[in-house]
């Protein structure tokens, strides 16, 4: 009789085993995320090594699920991009393919994470958990855009336009835009009512996120994600009448929020922003609310109502005309699809839009110099077809051929940028690795909850065309989990293997690699602190030993350089610097500070290297004016 009683609480204590794998590295992006999006490089080596070592962890300690062939090509995939980009380090710049490669080894450790420690039948519990970890990112944000006083807030209100915590209100926007998708997923297919009421409760909470940040990119994409959502998802009527009541009372409750002046133009008082902040407040949680009742009388209506195939054809037919009528109200009101195009084309190519309203920004098509970043990054490409000109070298190269003096580092579009920097070679792996969980989608359709993951992961990729979100490490490995998603419910079922050598040898690779970078990293953040404290030995020391764990990197000898030549020792800041060049010729910082360090013809020809890598820069002539060139 007790064998009997226990034998359920025993299968429910082992799915909860099995489902906190699962969960916790759905929350793993959001740290990441706050850490500023994940950009700078410490955050990579933190991220690698927990995703690199929780792979090597759950490969030692647990059964490993057998993964499918699309699996381990997307695992593949991602490998030889980072193989690739590294090898582009001897034609390229070895210090930039570095950071470069350093990045994509957290893109690397994420489906291997995957592989080893998520079973088909937990991956709701992974997308739960990304889902969760959105909602609190967005969450914060918009508790710093309502309630200034005391949040850390007041100077968002400067720009207005919400990137808390991730410093990018378009990377902040997509995240959130993503957890829109995920939780209209869960709200229409979520096993019990109490979670169905959670998910659509969120959905007010992330749409309002992504419109604070006022993001045309973010917004487009979410947009493309809902119609792959209900394109791909196979009860897509069943889909629509749950997401569709949850939807209308967030994009109502975004709408109040458009209409709080405060909130959405520049050069607002603190006091005027608190006080519409907290009102609206008021309404969001009164969307919150109305949302997660409308989820529950859906599922009961769902339950009471069952229609048969004649009733959904008809359905199915009415939404149809629906649209078709929509659509033709479009063309009447604006113009044939030729003129609304040309009409796009103009608004696409015209400048910048300025005001203090932001919604004008929302609305506004202008391109914002993108156009600028990619005909430079093409012209890269048309010079170096094959292997580019080295992976992260866009900087450089756009400031040396920059049409007017803006200074970017990427080229706004993931495509054209590997083109630019990888070549031919680089982009084909890139996009067959990206393109992977689109066909592995095929095998996963079943799972209730492979739709909403899918459209999460391809409004990553929409946006990927016009921003550079693959910088932020943050959002790239929610995209990457979502997509790892889909490959996962696509496995078949039961499948186990024991051969365990595999993810133990290839996490323990990525560990060892993301500790080398993570140790220079902070070593030179640490000397960076020390120099600007006036600690110059410490600076020095911490700046040595930086380049014993990156020796293939010229910034620890620029940092060491910068601190000799600051606390006076000049002749051994000249002997750094040169070093630094040796090791990257084409960073014109480089020769500016080998040039404020050097003398006569020396100093003359670095001023000239520096003028020709970045003629446009002002900062070089100043230099050169307080120095001398002489």
């Amino acid at each position: 009789m007790n064998l009997v009683a226990t034998a359920p609480a025993s299968r429910v204590r082992e799915a909860a085993a099995g489902q906190l794998p699962a969960v916790a590295l759905g929350l793993a992006a959001a740290p990441v995320l706050a850490a500023n999006g994940g950009y700078f490089p410490t955050s990579w080596g933190w991220a690698g090594l927990a995703l690199a070592w929780g792979a090597v962890a759950g490969a030692s300690l647990r059964p490993i699920a057998r993964p499918a062939g699309i699996e381990l090509g997307f695992l593949g995939g991602l490998g030889a991009f980072a193989a690739w980009s590294a090898l582009s380090s001897i034609w390229g710049s070895p210090s930039a393919a570095a950071l470069e490669v350093e990045r994509t080894l957290v893109y690397l450790a994420a489906p291997l994470a995957l592989q080893v420690l998520v079973h088909r039948r937990h991956v709701a519990a992974l997308l739960g958990g990304v889902c969760a970890g959105i909602i609190a990112i967005s969450g914060y944000a918009l508790i710093t855009r309502l309630f200034p006083r005391g949040s850390g807030g007041a100077a968002a209100l400067v720009g207005n336009r919400l990137a808390t915590p991730l410093g990018y209100w378009n990377g902040l926007g997509l995240v959130a835009g993503m957890g829109v998708l995920l939780a209209l997923g869960f709200s229409a297919r979520g096993g019990r009512a109490s979670s169905r009421a959670v998910a659509a409760a969120c959905v007010p909470v992330a749409l309002m996120t992504l419109y604070f940040t006022f993001s045309r990119g973010a917004s487009i994409s979410m947009l493309a994600g809902m119609v792959a959502l209900v394109a791909l998802d196979r009860r897509r009527l069943q889909l629509l009448g749950a997401t569709a009541p949850v939807a209308a009372i967030a994009a109502v409750a975004v709408w109040r929020a458009s209409r709080e002046t405060a909130l959405t133009h520049l050069n607002v008082s603190l006091g005027a922003a608190s006080h519409d902040g907290r009102r609206l407040a008021i309404i969001l949680l009164g969307a919150m609310a109305a949302a997660a009742c409308t989820a529950v009388l859906t599922r009961r209506a769902e339950r009471a109502v069952h229609l048969g195939k004649r009733s959904r054809i008809v359905i199915g037919g009415v939404l149809i005309a629906i649209v078709l009528v929509a659509v033709s109200a479009l063309f009447i009101r604006f113009g044939s699809p030729a003129s609304l195009a040309h009409r796009g084309y103009r608004a696409f190519v015209a400048p910048p839009s300025s005001g203090v309203d932001l919604n004008t920004h929302l609305f506004s098509l202008s391109n914002n110099n993108r156009i600028a970043a990619w005909r430079v990054a093409w012209h890269a490409f048309e010079e170096h077809p094959l292997g580019g000109i080295g992976s992260g070298g866009f900087e450089q190269y756009w400031d040396q051929r920059r049409p007017f003096a803006l200074h970017i580092r990427d080229a706004h579009n993931l495509y054209i940028e590997t083109m630019a920097e990888t070549g031919i070679v680089g982009l084909l792996i890139l996009v067959a690795t990206l393109a992977a969980p689109l066909v592995g989608f095929w095998r996963a359709r079943r799972h209730s909850l492979a739709a909403a993951a899918l459209a999460a992961y391809a409004a990553f990729l929409v946006e990927a065309a016009v921003d550079w979100d693959w910088e932020l490490s943050g959002v790239t490995l929610v995209a990457l989990l979502c997509g790892g998603a889909v490959l996962v419910a696509g496995r078949e079922r039961g499948s186990r293997r024991r051969r365990r050598i595999f993810p133990l040898i290839l996490g323990s690779l990525i560990g060892v690699a993301a500790l080398l970078g993570l140790g220079g990293n902070l070593l030179l953040a640490l000397s960076s602190k020390a120099a600007v404290a006036g600690n110059w030995s410490s600076a020095a020391s911490d700046a040595r030993r930086a380049e014993l764990w990156a020796p293939w990197s010229a910034q620890p000898w620029q940092q060491l350089g910068e601190v000799q030549l600051a606390s006076g020792q000049r002749s051994q800041a000249l002997a750094s610097f040169r070093t630094a060049v040796s090791k990257d010729s084409g960073d014109w910082t480089l020769w500016v500070d080998l040039a404020r360090a050097a003398t006569g013809k020396e100093r003359a020809a670095a001023f000239a290297r520096a003028h020709a890598l970045n003629p446009l820069d002002p900062t070089i002539a100043q230099t050169e004016s307080e120095v001398g060139s002489s």
